[in-house]
Formats: structure tokens, sequence, C-alpha cells
């Protein structure tokens, strides 16, 4: 009975251990991707905030960049700013469910911002913690339960997109 009992603390014992170390892996990842990056070697994807934007139309292919809902952004893609480095490279947008409702999301052809030439006004809407959407294109106006969408084209936007603006709070 003695032997079984130490058996079964030693068994429990690394078990505790594993999930420690799993547990401070996800931490690491979450708290400190650059850090993770160095120690493993793998590229981890660029994601600090709830409006993701990905290379592929309709949310696939590679992440290119993020922004926080809550945080003002006036990003020249081709500059500085969290789509700096992916300039010409978004396609579509994933809203996750803690987006904040109110929030306006520029997406500009012009790395100034300006309007001569493609942009859509994305406009978060509906309650918070609402499910993850997907604005699988730029180049459509459109309203849904969770976003409204107003595109101005010229030439297309999709895979063009230089300049970010995100306004929290609009209107408010």
């Amino acid at each position: 009975m003695k032997n079984t009992l130490v058996s079964t603390c030693i068994a429990l014992r690394k078990l505790f251990s594993c999930v420690v170390i799993f547990l401070a892996s996800v931490g690491l990842l979450i708290a400190a991707p650059g850090v993770a990056q160095a120690q493993t070697g793998e590229p981890t994807p660029k994601l600090a905030g709830d409006l993701v934007f990905f290379e592929g139309n309709d949310c696939t292919q590679n992440i290119v960049f993020s922004y926080d809902s809550s945080k003002p952004a006036n990003d020249n893609c081709q500059q500085g700013g969290e789509c700096n480095g992916d300039n010409d490279e978004a396609r579509s947008l994933k809203i996750l469910g803690l987006a904040q409702s109110g929030t306006l999301i520029g997406v500009f052809d012009d790395p100034n911002g300006g309007t001569q030439d493609d942009f859509s006004y994305i406009l978060t809407q509906g309650a918070p913690l609402g499910p993850d959407v997907c604005v699988g294109t730029f180049e459509k106006s459109t309203t849904t339960p969770r976003y409204l969408i107003t595109h101005q084209h010229n030439n297309g936007l999709d895979g063009k997109i230089s300049h970010v603006t995100i306004i929290p709070n609009y209107g408010r």
C-alpha cells in the first residue's frame, strides 16, 4: 500500500510540474511574444489587439497586424505604427468579440489617409462580448449586427491598405 501511495504522489508531482511548465509557456507567449519567438525560433503573429487584419480575403492567410479598439491610432503603414512594414498587405479584418462598440476604423489606399483614392470606414456596433465577425473585404458597403462599412471605390482597396485610423468611442 505504501509503495502505491508513493508512486501515485510521484506521478502527481510530475503531472503538476508539466502543468506549471505549460501554463508558464502560455503566459510567456501572451505577455512577451518577442521573447517566446527568440526562444523557439518560430515567428509569432502581431496580435496585440481585438481588430485583426489578415493577408487574405475572408480572414484567411496570415495575420499582418492588429489594433486595440480602445486606443486611437493614425498610422501611415509605410512609416510607422502597428501596420508598419505591412503596407499593401491587408485584405480583410476580424473584429473579435471583445472589440468596443462605437469604434471607427478607417482604411485607406493613400498613405496619408486622404480620400482622393479608395478608402473604407468601418464602425463597430452591437453589444460587447459579441461573436467574432469577419469583414471579408474592404470593397463593399454593408451593414451587419456587428459592423457598418462604407466604401468609396476607385481602383481597389483589398491588398492596398497604406493607412489605418482607429477612433474609439466615435460620436460619443
